[in-house]
């Protein structure tokens, strides 16, 4: 590194012991970003942090003035980065343990500079910042230190006894940095908003006088109060209507847990000013701010601006019981505590610090803030770039309130805490959002770590971990598909963005990534703002990049360049929760089934067809009865004819003792039942309603390319997309034998219809298969304007034990063969080439609602009748009952879960219930064999029509988008992977008709004991919604007509999940209390709860 002038303050000097080749090749890259002093030189300038054994340096790099090559960057200079050195600090042994991004920052001449801030292990923290003289073209460089001496916090809370409990207070009274975290705001976005007569009063006062004074005088004129009428104040009150939190105690008896929030118990409400917690955009010119977090949980802000340079020095604040706010003028504009230890709200000075846990030392290793919602770059191209905020851009009073001010906080146990600002009378509050999220690494990670240190396929690592760089993992992005947010880099990644002003969690999936375990993180490293060419537009788009750990040999990484995140911000997308993002598709019809149709040689990934089966209403033309095209007389005569066939039927009936009406009602016509009056005016038009199955190509937006209208009187029941094997029928001959080792398989669209005739429930209803084929076009016929496939009918059938309700495929012995539901029975229906040939059936008691098939096993559920349990024998192509419920439950949807060799039968009646059923011969309640065992029940509160099952996702596989391949490459890693129980399961997903979307998990006995035992005490220690009762509503509901059935006791045996995820949205001080209450531990119940969530992912 070159000499500076100076410890704390050096001007770069060029000389030629320094070259690029010598730095970038003995030096490790720690931070990189392009910058401008003036808009002139802007890109032109590269700043590094890099580091090498024994030194940390800041490189500055130019390319050569009005060259356009940005390959040619030439070494203008090195200042050596020294770690501060405080009185009771050590510098000689202060190692570089984490930086913030570079940030750039406007100065008021129109110029900038660049800000860094480092934490070191010493607990000191540094501020660097490189500037351009504007008058010598010289750079200059300044450090500016952040005290964190080892004075005792008189913030902390602790009430431990004994010498562990000392320890701990010991640890959390530390005012070390841990973190630090530099960001760009409105200058006055922490000024609070205080009056003339309240300026000599502290904070406390001034918010109560706050309370006092009308929404106009406290929000300005803008605001009228015609805004808030009496039902505001009479439901809500006017302290709810300005904004106050509300501070609430309670206490919980036999648990010994207490219910009290130990943060204060504040709950910020949302109000019509600030609905969502959102924009914080105030007048006035963007300023810097640094944000310090300390080892006791301190979190300080302060005004860079507004820090004197002179001292070079920010030491630690002086606190007053923590009820004093920030003095006038001062640097320190905001400061809280409990940061990093899950404090439910991060109060502006608030009177009472948070409780610290018990058992756990631990800090926050990295916080960000960010703003999440639309960018202001996005706002308008052409606005006035003098604007001082985004409220004076054209489109920033609408958009403006759809921006929420976060806080993403990683603690070194790998736990994220995400905050949203809201204003709270004249205060700001961060209050945390919850997400349900475990982001600490998992017990399977860790013992997969392990095992690949003994195979030797990573190393073990030889140094400290404490004093370990850190890299950045925190990552926010200002315009990506005209939004902002923050990708989280994390154990497992995600997105932290914005919908209607609320911030959103939506995982990150990786194609082909490396199982979990070989590195802390999958993604290594991520960058934005990459210009890329929109070929639809002409202009760019503004990418991302991620670079990422990948399957094969350990350490090789991925790069893969996206142009933006247009699928997440669709213009119909919604984020629902779960982690995921959902795009809704108009399509002006209700879609009544849609089924991929997974062939590579017809569908693909770039360009995936669907099968969809719609139905639109039409209104249908009555003119025929306006005017028949019959004369008057004909009409008459037609007329008298009729009645004189009534007659003799009359007379026939009467003469041979039987009713008439049950010889002549069927053949009434409709001109028997109204005669339209001309006069009166014309026949209306009547509503009907007409089913289609339409070929979708998703990748032309969701366009229609071939369809097949079926019948005006048929009704479009099921649809399947399914491979049917040609066989031919076992003849005896030579040719039949040959054809059942020897067969080949075809695709078919297979629907399901049900026929009501024009006379109604008068008559019967049939039904009817019909099969079709898809064929997908050349290039040439596509160049030549024929879409990409088309669809073609092959074959139907009639079906006359009524309308077709259930289609599946039976896979036995390698042969594919149809199976149908109708009515009250099932057949298997055998494909010919030219023909279905029904070769087995089997007769139900009510009516067939659904049919599930594993390997040769089938499950039957009855509209009526509940639960069969069938077996097919291909021997004698038969099937056979094996057992089934005896209790009349009305079914809607049935599927199948396992875990290891148990499989369970899970059903959902008419009752909104699920239950759970087992096929136990040896068991003494199956009678045996013939009755399905009753395992558990359980009240899920929305009803469902569809039960599909999916493969639990280890936490070893989760953060991958192709987990066919990371599975391959797992057990390439650990051959043993996939032979206990808990790596063969099976679990079901649903949709409810509400709009939720839900999992069933099986679990271990021991993570189901005990997260029972969680559930039952935080069913006690939180407080409900509504103050219900979540064990009542969970439980079992029976209808009058199965009170007889069935027994009073309810089996029970299902964790609400929904419950037991809450733990992880709570303090560690209370995680602590709960894990005591049931004899556990923390990290075995987050582990539990991770294991839950991975496995209950569907996509």
């Amino acid at each position: 590194a070159m000499d500076v002038e100076g410890d704390n303050d050096g001007e770069f000097i060029l000389g030629d012991d320094a070259t690029s080749a010598s730095i970038l090749k003995s030096a490790v890259l720690r931070q990189a970003t392009e910058w401008g002093p003036n808009k002139e030189d802007n890109g032109r300038y590269i700043v590094l942090l890099v580091s090498s054994s024994e030194h940390d340096a800041v490189a500055l790099f130019s390319a050569p003035r009005g060259s356009n090559d940005t390959s040619n960057f030439a070494l203008v200079g090195t200042f050596e980065v020294l770690p501060p050195a405080m009185p009771d600090s050590a510098r000689d042994s202060a190692k570089l343990l984490s930086s913030t991004p570079l940030i750039q920052q406007t100065l008021e001449n129109g110029m900038t500079q660049v800000a860094l801030g480092l934490v070191w292990s010493n607990g000191i923290g540094s501020v660097v910042t490189l500037a351009c003289d504007v008058k010598t073209g010289k750079f200059h460089i300044s450090q500016l230190t952040l005290d964190g001496s080892d004075s005792v916090d008189s913030t902390s809370n602790f009430d431990g006894d004994g010498d562990e409990d000392s320890e701990v207070a010991k640890y959390y009274a530390s005012n070390r940095i841990v973190a630090v975290d530099i960001f760009e705001a409105s200058c006055n976005l922490f000024k609070m908003k205080a009056s003339d007569e309240s300026n000599t009063k502290s904070f406390n006062n001034r918010e109560s006088e706050e309370m006092k004074r009308s929404p106009k005088e406290t929000y300005g004129a803008g605001l009228s109060t015609d805004d808030f009428d009496a039902d505001d104040y009479e439901l809500y009150g006017s302290a709810v209507a300005m904004g106050e939190s509300k501070v609430q105690s309670e206490g919980v008896a036999d648990t010994g847990v207490s219910r009290a929030d130990e943060e204060g118990s504040k709950t910020i409400a949302p109000t019509r000013i600030n609905p969502m917690g959102g924009s914080i955009d105030r007048a006035g010119p963007s300023t810097t701010f640094l944000a310090i977090c300390r080892q006791s949980g301190s979190l300080e802000i302060y005004d860079l601006s507004k820090v004197d340079g002179t001292r070079g020095i920010i030491s630690v604040p002086s606190t007053n019981g923590g009820s004093e706010g920030p003095v006038s003028g001062s640097s320190l504009v905001w400061r809280s505590s409990g940061c990093g230890l899950g404090t439910s709200v991060l109060t502006q000075n608030g009177s009472k610090a948070p409780r610290i846990p018990r058992m756990h030392s631990t800090r926050a290793a990295e916080i960000r803030f960010f703003f999440a919602g639309p960018s202001t770059s996005a706002w308008s191209s052409d606005s006035d770039t003098t604007a001082s905020t985004a409220a004076e851009l054209p489109l920033g009073g609408a958009l403006a309130p759809l921006r929420a001010l976060c806080l993403l906080v990683e603690t070194d146990l790998g736990d994220v805490h995400l905050y949203t600002a809201s204003e709270r009378g004249a205060a700001i509050d961060f209050a945390r959002t919850p997400t349900g999220m475990v982001g600490r690494p998992s017990k399977i990670q860790a013992n997969h770590t392990v095992k690949l240190q003994r195979r030797k396929i990573i190393a073990v690592p030889s140094s400290d971990p404490l004093n370990t760089y850190r890299h950045n993992r925190l990552n926010r992005f200002a315009a990506i598909s005209g939004q902002s947010g923050l990708f989280a880099g994390t154990t497992r990644p995600f997105w932290v963005v914005s919908e209607r002003g609320a911030p959103a969690v939506v995982q990150h999936r990786a194609r082909h990534v490396a199982p979990a375990g070989g590195k802390d993180v999958p993604v290594a490293g991520f960058c934005c703002d990459i210009a890329l060419p929109d070929t639809s537009s002409g202009g760019d788009n503004d990418g991302f990049l991620t670079l990422h750990e990948r399957i094969g040999q350990v350490g090789s990484q991925r790069l893969t360049v996206f142009d933006g995140l247009s699928d997440i911000f669709a213009p119909l997308g919604l984020f629902p929760g779960g982690g995921l993002c959902i795009q809704k598709v108009p399509l002006g019809v209700t879609v009544r089934g849609i089924q991929f149709i997974d062939d590579v040689t017809i569908s693909s990934a770039t360009r995936p067809l669907y099968a969809v089966l719609i139905s639109r209403e039409i209104e249908a033309d009555q003119g025929l009865l306006d005017n028949d095209g019959l004369s008057p007389e004909e009409r008459q005569k037609i007329k008298d004819e009729k009645e004189a066939e009534k007659i003799r039927r009359q007379v026939e009936a009467d003469l041979g003792g039987f009713e008439v009406e049950q010889e002549w009602v069927e053949e009434i016509e409709h001109d028997d039942y109204f005669k339209v009056d001309a006069s009166l005016g014309k026949a209306p038009s009547l509503p009907k309603r007409l089913f289609e199955l339409w070929l979708v190509d998703a990748a032309s937006g969701w366009s229609v390319i071939d369809s097949h209208q079926l019948s005006e009187v048929e009704h479009g029941t099921s649809m399947e997309v399914m491979t049917l094997s040609e066989l031919i029928p076992d003849t005896g001959t030579a040719l039949a034998a040959s054809n059942q080792d020897n067969f080949e398989n075809d695709l078919f669209i297979v629907v399901g219809t049900g026929i009501i005739d024009k006379d109604g429930e008068d008559v019967a209803a049939k039904g009817r298969i019909l099969l079709f084929n898809v064929t997908r076009h050349t290039e040439e016929q596509v160049e030549k304007g024929e879409a990409h496939a088309e669809m073609t009918f092959v074959y139907d059938k009639d079906i006359a034990l009524g309308p077709v309700t259930s289609l599946s495929c039976l896979s036995s012995e390698g042969k594919n063969r149809l199976v149908v539901g109708a009515g009250a029975e099932i057949s298997l229906e055998q494909w010919t080439g030219t023909k279905l040939l029904q070769v087995g059936f089997f007769h139900v008691n009510m009516q067939v609602q659904r049919i599930s098939i594993f390997k040769s096993f089938f499950l039957l559920s009855d509209a009526y009748d509940s639960l069969h349990f069938l077996v097919w024998r291909e021997s004698d192509k038969s099937l056979t009952l094996l057992a089934k419920d005896y209790e009349p439950v009305v079914l809607h949807a049935t599927g199948l879960m396992s875990r290891g060799g148990a499989m369970s039968f899970v059903c959902h009646d008419d009752r909104e219930n699920l239950q759970f059923l087992q096929y136990a011969p040896n068991d003494v309640a199956s009678r045996g064999g013939n009755k399905l065992v009753c395992r558990a029940d359980f009240h899920l509160g929305a009803q469902t029509t569809a039960i599909q099952s999916h493969f639990c996702r280890s936490s070893l596989l989760v953060n991958s988008a192709t987990p066919t391949s990371t599975l391959a490459a797992l057990k390439q890693q650990d051959p043993l992977f996939g032979r206990i129980e808990d790596d063969q399961r099976f679990a079901v997903h649903f949709g409810s008709v509400d709009g939720g979307l839900a999992s069933l998990v099986p679990l271990s006995e021991q993570a189901f004991w005990r997260l029972t035992a969680l559930q039952s005490v935080m069913s006690n220690a939180l407080e409900s919604s509504c103050a219900l009762s979540c064990r009542a509503w969970r439980l079992y509901r029976r209808s009058a007509r199965r009170g007889g059935c069935r027994s009073s006791d309810r089996m029970k045996g299902v964790i609400d999940g929904e419950l037991v995820a809450k733990f992880a949205d709570l303090s560690l001080a209370t995680q602590e209390d709960l894990a005591s209450a049931i004899g556990s531990t923390v990290e075995l119940i987050m582990d539990n709860i991770l294991d839950l969530k991975c496995a209950g992912m569907v996509i």
